[in-house]
């Protein structure tokens, strides 16, 4: 454990303490793409960083809508549901965000 004394001879416990919780905040954040990846949604909510984050997930999340729209096509089903939930994850960014608050910017992926 790193230990400091800051300017008013405080004992600070800082960096061990800050990278436990950024560990933890990453293992959240990569649970919750794999649940996303597997069923197209997740009960966890994770914090992201930052917007870039959002579109790190969100380009999974759209390179996977298209492949599904592809396949609905490709087996003449109707395809409505999932070019809106396309649209609404375009739209994600397009939010305010607090990254000092958990949440999850993402629509649920309608089923095929």
């Amino acid at each position: 454990m790193d230990v400091f004394i800051d300017e008013n001879n405080e004992y600070v416990v800082h960096f061990e303490l800050e990278q436990q919780r950024e560990q933890q905040r990453l293992n959240t954040l990569c649970q919750f793409r794999l649940d996303l990846r597997k069923v197209g949604s997740s009960g966890i909510v994770p914090a992201f960083a930052n917007i870039d984050e959002v579109r790190e997930v969100r380009a999974a999340l759209l390179i996977d809508a298209d492949i599904s729209i592809n396949k609905a096509e490709d087996a003449g089903k109707d395809t409505q549901a999932l070019r809106r939930y396309r649209q609404a994850l375009r739209d994600v960014t397009a939010q305010s965000f607090d990254f000092n608050e958990a949440f999850n910017p993402f629509p649920v992926k309608p089923a095929n």
